[in-house]
């Protein structure tokens, strides 16, 4: 029997904007939204190329940093899903 799932990938990809959301024009580091969001380091920048390529965030280096900024398209995104949670949570449903 496979083993179930801890979070969806919509449950991922929440949790990685919220810290990317917080981290402000700054930008955040991979392994600090890997800290924060409780993923593993190879999770977050698979996930963070996903989101780069919809543009829904922007990957820059710095060194051997990466460093993750939320555009304005992701910000968007990003308030709609949390619409989104609260709706699926009223109705007893795992996100």
């Amino acid at each position: 029997m496979p083993k179930q799932a801890y979070r969806s990938e919509m449950g991922k990809i929440h949790a990685i904007l919220d810290v990317t959301a917080n981290g402000g024009d700054d930008g955040v580091l991979v392994s600090i939204i890997a800290h924060k969001a409780n993923l593993t380091h190879d999770v977050v920048v698979d996930s963070c190329y996903k989101l780069a390529e919809a543009g829904l965030i922007e990957m820059t280096r710095r060194g051997r940093n990466r460093i993750m900024t939320m555009t304005q398209k992701g910000f968007c995104f990003f308030l709609e899903l949390q619409r989104f949670k609260k709706l699926v949570e009223s109705m007893n449903l795992r996100c």
